[in-house]
Parts: structure tokens; C-alpha cells; sequence
């Protein structure tokens, strides 16, 4: 896959934050940390950190963010991310480091470009001790990360705690763990099975009564577009949301022009109903095109992509929106004071920076810090290796990022089963379901397992 015309609209995905991290208190013969959840670690003062791993020395413990951002396609794609790794740094370090050492994040911009991305994974291999918050839209191979060797010569894998992976190859592989886990289910051999989000979906059939509309996935990348297809398939196939333009895509370089046969089409079929894939710059010029059609009586839905501030420079455009997110709000003051780890993160980032892609690339961050917590508990400061690590974040079945999201299994790789549907009204992000601030909806009907082929058989 070449460099120039490729997009994700990542319909996961994704995210968590959470962890009060490091301060040291200097005792007789021992250092007390506070970690993740309130835990605490102790280890001798006097045992001095030495370097264990490619990316950790006596000092230092080096991650790498990889993440496509500058490109000709959609400047600052995946900025998020990037920006919520190194404010992690910064937050991190403040509160006394990791591991008896200081975290030190490399930025590495992949530009959409899958050249680019192979490149920064074996630059990764050789200087970094895992990758923190990856978000990429294009990868020819994973090889560089599975097949990495670790400081001893052995073929561990470069630890990935990944924002969002929606690409097979990554999803499936032994090295990767996500706060957001993936739809998809690799333990699965004899076909494809999911398990996605439907709660929105049926929200809007049951309240609002949708019936049919237009679903316009990614027509740039494979990747893309599989990254919806699972939730569209249940909510076309299961719930019978049907689909009145019959699989439609559509590129990240279309213009408004190129939406108009789109909302001419649902104007002709009465549809009710309408869900873009990618990002809020592709529903801002779809809602442009319906509004110069005259098009109404549309229910139009969006996921995280667009719990982003730049959407609401369109609030006028976007008036009654309707978003689904898989964690709690963090714009809202009331909400930071509802949820800590929710004002933990847009003070670090800053609000104008903070956004969907990047909270979930924060929660990775902080699940990389269980992870090493998890190992200097069982190990000491001298125990981290990227075979220790990869154990360590498999055994963790409880993360909730300090109640940012509901328990999740990380270490299974099951996504839970809450949510949070918001409503743009009157330029603002607005509760739905549920209303009262700092609470998850956890319905047992908010996912769906099923199996079903809908990705091509690689």
C-alpha cells in the first residue's frame, strides 16, 4: 500500500486513563511507591537499577509513540495520540518515574505511509523497550515488531500497548494489548468472530424508531474499512437497520460535491437514519451536503472520532448528532470532578489538544505503567524484560483506568460492555444514556458476540 490516499475511520475504538504513579518516600532501607489503583510497591533503597532491556538503563526507560500525523491526506491525523504519550512523559516523570528511573518517549510520525511505518518499527526494536499509544492507519507487515529480539538475542516481540490496532496482522499478534481491546476474537480459528458495541443502535431504534438509512464506509485503505465493517454488518444484518446505499464508500479526499448523491439517494428512499466512518471532518461535509438538498428527518450517528472540540466549530452543522463512546466524558468540568483520571488527562494534554484517539492512547500509557508495576511487585526494579512485561499485561483482567471505563479483560482481549451515548446540542457535548454525570451504561445488550466471515480471509 502506497503512501498517498490512505485513511482510517477507526470505529473502535476506544479508551481509558486512570493511575496516581510514583512518589517516592525515602524510609530505612526501603522506597515506597504509590501506584495504579492505589497500590503500593516496596523495594530496597539499596537496590540499584541496572539496565535489563533494549531501551532500559540504569536511568532511563525509553518508549517509542508511532503514530501518523503529518501527511497530505488529513494533516495531524492521529496528533492525539501522539501529544497524550508525551504529556504521559512529562506526568509521569513529575511524580518521581517508572520503575525507580525516568520515562523517556520517542516520537516517531509515520505519515501514513507504510514504508514509514515498517521503518519506525525497526528503529523501535533497536532503541525502545516497548511501544506506548501506536496508532496506525497503514502496515504492510508487523514483522519488524513480532519478530524483534530482545537484549539477550531472543525473538520476544516488541511489546505494543496500542491506542487503537485495526489492522489483522497487529490485532492478532502475541505482542499487542489495548485498553480498547478489539472487536475481533484471535482465538477463534474456524472463521472470523466479533464481539462489538450495538448500545447506541438500539437506543436509536427503540427512542427514535430508525429503520433504514445510509452507512458510507472508508473507500482509502482495507484497514479502514474494516474497522467498520463488523458493527455495520450487526447493526444492518442483526438489528435490521437496513442499508439504503447498499455498502457506499467514501475517501477522506471527497468533498461536499462528491456527498450530494449520497443525501440525494436517502432523500429519494426516506432514509432515517445515517452513520459515516471516519472521521468528524467527513460528517461535517456530509451534513453540508444534506442540509444543501434540504434533507430532514435524519438520525445521524457518529463513534469517538467525533468527541473532538473541532467538530463543535460546526455546531450548527452538527446540531443533534448523536455520539458513541466506549468510556466516560472528559470535556465537562463536571465530569473531572465526577472522574479524577478524567481531569488527570486534559490538564497533562490541555483541552484543545484532548481528544477521543488521544484518551485512548493515554490509557495505553497508563496500562503500560500497571504492567511494570505489575513486575517490579513480583520481581524488583531489575526484573523488567520485554518477555516480563508481555506476561504481565496477560494477567490483567481488571482494568479500568481508576473508573474511567468499566472492568475490562486486557489480558483475554474481550471488550467490556459499557458505554456513554452523548448528543451535540447547542454547541455543547450533552449525556443521553446514561444522564447522570460520571456513570457508564452497562447493559448486557450494549455488545453482541457473533461469527460471521466479513473481513477478507488473509
Amino acid at each position: 500500500m502506497k503512501r498517498t490516499t490512505r485513511l482510517i475511520a477507526a470505529s473502535l475504538t476506544l479508551a481509558f486513563i486512570a493511575t496516581a504513579c510514583g512518589s517516592k518516600e525515602k524510609g530505612s532501607g526501603t522506597t515506597t511507591t504509590q501506584g495504579s489503583g492505589g497500590a503500593t510497591t516496596s523495594t530496597k533503597a539499596h537496590e540499584a537499577t541496572t539496565a535489563t532491556e533494549v531501551g532500559i538503563t540504569d536511568t532511563e526507560i525509553r518508549v517509542a509513540v508511532l503514530a501518523d500525523v503529518k501527511n497530505a491526506l488529513l494533516d495531524g491525523l492521529f496528533k492525539g495520540s501522539a501529544d497524550a504519550v508525551q504529556a504521559f512523559e512529562k506526568y509521569i516523570n513529575d511524580k518521581g518515574g517508572i520503575a525507580g528511573r525516568k520515562l523517556k518517549v520517542d516520537f516517531i510520525d509515520t505519515h501514513l505511509a507504510s514504508a514509514d511505518v515498517k521503518t519506525a518499527l525497526q528503529v523501535a526494536c533497536k532503541q525502545d523497550f516497548a511501544l506506548v499509544g501506536t496508532t496506525l492507519a497503514l502496515a504492510e507487515s508487523f514483522d519488524p515488531m513480532i519478530q524483534c529480539k530482545d537484549k539477550l538475542g531472543a525473538v520476544t516481540g516488541l511489546p505494543d500497548f496500542a491506542a487503537i490496532s485495526v489492522d489483522p496482522k497487529q490485532q492478532g499478534s502475541a505482542v499487542t494489548f489495548s485498553g480498547l481491546p478489539p472487536e475481533r476474537d484471535y482465538s477463534v480459528k474456524d472463521g472470523q468472530q466479533f464481539t462489538t458495541r450495538i448500545g447506541a443502535a438500539r437506543y436509536l431504534i427503540d427512542k427514535l424508531h430508525v429503520s433504514h438509512g445510509m452507512y458510507l464506509n472508508s473507500a482509502d485503505s482495507l484497514t479502514a474499512k474494516n474497522g467498520n465493517a463488523a458493527r455495520f454488518y450487526a447493526e444492518q444484518q442483526v438489528l435490521k437497520i437496513a442499508d439504503d446505499g447498499n455498502g457506499q464508500t467514501v475517501s477522506a479526499f471527497a468533498t461536499v460535491a462528491d456527498f450530494l448523491p449520497f443525501v440525494q439517494t436517502m432523500k429519494t428512499k426516506g432514509s432515517n437514519y445515517a452513520e459515516p466512518g471516519g472521521t468528524y471532518q467527513e460528517l461535517i461535509k456530509f451534513r453540508t451536503a444534506a442540509k444543501q438538498v434540504g434533507l430532514s428527518g435524519v438520525t445521524w450517528s457518529c463513534v469517538l472520532t467525533c468527541y473532538d472540540q473541532g467538530v463543535l466549530k460546526s455546531a450548527d452543522l452538527v446540531e443533534g448528532t448523536y455520539v458513541n463512546m466506549p468510556f466516560k466524558p472528559f470535556f465537562d468540568p463536571e465530569e473531572q470532578k465526577a472522574t479524577p483520571a478524567a481531569k488527570d488527562f486534559v490538564d497533562a494534554v490541555g483541552f484543545d489538544n484532548a481528544n477521543g484517539f488521544g484518551l485512548q492512547a493515554w490509557a495505553s500509557a497508563l496500562l503500560f505503567q500497571r504492567a511494570v508495576e505489575a513486575v517490579v511487585t513480583k520481581s524488583g526494579v531489575n526484573g523488567l524484560t520485554r518477555k516480563s512485561i508481555l506476561e504481565a499485561v496477560a494477567a490483567i483482567h481488571d482494568f479500568d483506568a481508576n473508573g474511567l471505563v468499566a472492568k475490562t479483560d486486557v489480558g483475554n482481549r474481550r471488550p467490556n460492555n459499557c458505554m456513554v451515548l452523548m448528543q451535540i446540542k447547542a454547541g455543547k457535548f450533552v449525556r443521553v444514556l446514561p444522564t447522570e454525570v460520571g456513570k457508564l451504561d452497562c447493559n448486557d445488550t450494549n455488545i453482541l458476540t457473533y461469527k460471521h466471515d466479513i473481513w477478507p480471509k488473509s
